[in-house]
């Protein structure tokens, strides 16, 4: 991000009025995040870079933007793009909203495509794209080895990973517990990154004081997962940056925001962030401008949230020097926009060139071919009796329950089979999945937050066979059978958990398939969620995993049918 010799002292000459800019932007109400004034002036752009803010400027070319502002260009610092969209497509349509950098977390991508196009992606294909990627390696994938397969990263690799330039952080360490209890196969893969001074993505749900101070002493730098003011608090005491989040998945804004913005004097290490946002909430809300209008709407002040969104983020990934604030000697990264409580873009410039649509070409190495492993009845879970159950309590958070159970029972008491299939060797564990909404029919998905392996949840066991066999065909997929036939298909084999098609087309497949299951049953807001999380064992209570329903507190397989 440094500029040459030749652009540094170019740069002096049009800040001295010495030599005309390449562009000057005329007319704006600039944006100062470190001052949180909104002042009157032209933005003077050579090359890549901001020249200088004033008066008067004189350029080359010149856009007479009057009445309009102008804002940083926004920074996700805890950002997902491998949620059924993929790196390429996500960039392309997240840079017309205004994001022109992220902090990308991508051991969903990881776990799906491999080793070897992580790698790949990490050193040739992310450099290329036009949203700016600060790479989370996922040195904890998956979160619990013992049941879900080796870890993604060896050893020697991750000490090489913390010492490579593109690599910012960790990946968000789902299995914050395994850390807090000291295990050292665990310890000895974050130990690199805090030798090497490289940021530590948190993930600490329900962690409280002492445990946090623990996880602050092994190095973590952050955490996204509070869900009240005290966490914001409690986490800011022990030194940890905070991500606050509205997104697909989870909404804190509402029971963080009021209170937040009545003690300013915390949000200099306060980030806003999505945490995730699907394909279709992005087209019909937007991404971080529509954060941004959520924290207003919830009291805060307009100028803090676009900071929470520009500034704090830089800081906190150390490269405000170039980025985070229109000012001299920064890359020119910025959002025209009518607004700043709804910064909905204008015109969005990425070192300083504005922004157009365009055509990203996905390498064809990243398509799966099928999957080598083949399905049949016998993975149907079969013991029926007092049985342990995994109980949806939201679309996030499952418990454990125990119930009598018989087979002509389910749809009364409202259990669907579940299962899932180790993509790679096929093994299979299964239970049963109860208040989901008995599905008339079987849903199959090669999405399973983090392992992804295939998962099936349903109330036919021959439609879950056929939609699973359909899945693994295709090399990765979503399918929903009822009655014998196919009724739904999304082809997910980008790396089997990712689609080819653009955003906007991916929307529209995505409405469509949570409304199908809704139909078939689920009195889910979103059942789709949900399912793809039933096997994310960072999260309380019961998970499913290849060798049965996973207890995350005890460690251990309580039921496997």
């Amino acid at each position: 991000m440094v500029p040459s010799f030749g652009d540094y002292t170019d740069l002096l000459g049009v800040g001295r009025r010495e030599k005309p800019a390449h562009l000057v932007l005329k007319n704006l109400k600039v944006f100062n995040p470190y001052t949180l004034e909104v002042r009157d002036g032209d933005v003077a752009i050579y090359k890549r870079w901001v020249a200088c803010v004033g008066r008067d400027l004189e350029g080359e070319r010149v856009m007479d933007l009057k009445g309009l502002y102008a804002v940083p260009g926004f920074v996700d610092a805890h950002a997902h793009p491998d949620l059924f969209y993929n790196p390429f497509t996500f960039s392309r349509y997240v840079l017309k909203l205004g994001v022109t950098s992220v902090l990308a977390d991508i051991h969903d991508f990881s776990t799906s495509v491999g080793l070897e196009l992580f790698l790949r992606f990490l050193l040739v294909d992310s450099p290329r794209l036009p949203v700016r990627f600060f790479i989370a390696a996922p040195v904890i994938s998956p979160p619990n080895p013992q049941v879900e397969g080796d870890w993604l990263l060896p050893q020697d690799l991750v000490e090489e990973l913390s010492r490579c330039s593109r690599v910012f952080s960790t990946g968000e360490m789902v299995s914050w517990i395994n850390l807090f209890k000291g295990k050292r196969e665990f310890l000895e893969r974050i130990y690199p990154f805090l030798k090497a001074g490289k940021l530590m993505e948190g993930h600490t749900p329900g962690a409280k004081e002492e445990k946090l101070q623990v996880l602050a002493a092994l190095g973590i730098t952050s955490c996204h997962e509070s869900i009240s003011f005290k966490d914001v608090v409690e986490r800011l005491r022990v030194g940890m940056w905070v991500l606050v989040r509205e997104g697909s998945i989870r909404r804190e804004f509402r029971s963080i925001i009021p209170e937040l913005s009545r003690n300013e004097h915390l949000l200099s290490r306060v980030m806003l962030t999505a945490d995730g946002i699907f394909a279709d909430h992005m087209v019909e809300h937007g991404y971080m401008d529509f954060i941004v209008k959520r924290a207003v709407e919830e009291g805060l002040d307009p100028r803090w949230a676009l900071r929470m969104v520009t500034l704090n983020p830089c800081e906190y990934l150390g490269v405000s020097r170039f980025l985070g604030s229109i000012s001299p000697g920064k890359l020119a990264d910025l959002v025209v926009t009518e607004s700043l409580d709804n910064p909905k873009p204008k015109l969005v410039f990425k070192e300083g060139r504005l922004v157009k649509d365009m055509v990203l070409e996905i390498p064809s190495c990243y398509k799966r071919p099928p999957f080598p492993i083949y399905v049949d009845e016998g993975v149907i879970p079969k013991n029926f009796g007092d049985i342990p159950v995994m109980y949806v309590e939201n679309k996030t958070i499952t418990r454990l329950r125990r119930i009598h159970l018989e087979k002509e029972r389910m749809k009364e008491l409202d259990c669907n089979y579940l299962v899932m299939i180790d993509k790679r060797t096929g093994e299979y564990g299964g239970c049963f999945l109860q208040n989901y909404g008995y599905l008339e029919g079987g849903f199959a998905i090669s999405v399973s937050h983090e392992s992804h392996h295939i998962i099936s949840l349903g109330g036919s066991e021959k439609d879950m066979i056929l939609a699973m066999r359909r899945v693994i065909e295709n090399g990765g997929g979503a399918c929903v059978c009822s009655r014998g036939s196919e009724l739904f298909f999304l082809d997910l084999s980008f790396g089997g958990t990712m689609s080819f098609l653009p955003i906007e087309e991916l929307a529209v497949k995505l409405k469509e398939l949570k409304e199908l299951l809704k139909r078939l049953g689920s009195r889910l807001d979103d059942p789709l969620w949900c399912a793809v999380f039933l096997s994310l064992t960072g999260l309380p209570e019961v998970r499913i995993t290849p060798k049965g329903m996973f207890h995350v507190k005890q460690g251990r397989i309580v039921y496997n049918g």
